[in-house]
Order: structure tokens, then sequence, then C-alpha cells
């Protein structure tokens, strides 16, 4: 991809996805609240970004 977006693979489900981090815009991952502890949990289960379904088991798009 161009412009800092990337996809991916999403390391719990292997499904593939968008990762806008690297962009000028700001990530779809960044409109979700993640507590601490899940965040140390997502940090020690999975290297890198998981995919949006499965960010949704681990925090809560905010409205």
């Amino acid at each position: 991809m161009t412009d800092g977006i990337k996809k991916k693979e999403c390391p719990r489900c292997g499904t593939e996805f968008f990762c806008h981090a690297d962009s000028d815009a700001p990530c779809w991952c960044m409109s979700y609240d993640i507590n601490p502890e899940n965040l140390k949990v997502l940090g020690i289960k999975y290297k890198g970004c998981i995919c949006p379904e499965c960010l949704k088991l681990y925090g809560q798009k905010r409205k």
C-alpha cells in the first residue's frame, strides 16, 4: 500500500485488514477504548496489530 497504509494479517484469526498507523490519518484502531489490562494481554499474546473484529473482543468502540 501507499501513504503509510499497510495490508496486514491478523495474528489471532488470519483475516487480512488495512492498518493506517503509519499514515497521516488516524488509524481505525484509535477509535477503541481498551483498558490497560487488555492492552497488556494484547502485547503479550500478539506481536503487531489485530483486525477490527478481534479488537472488539478486547475493547469498546467510542461513540
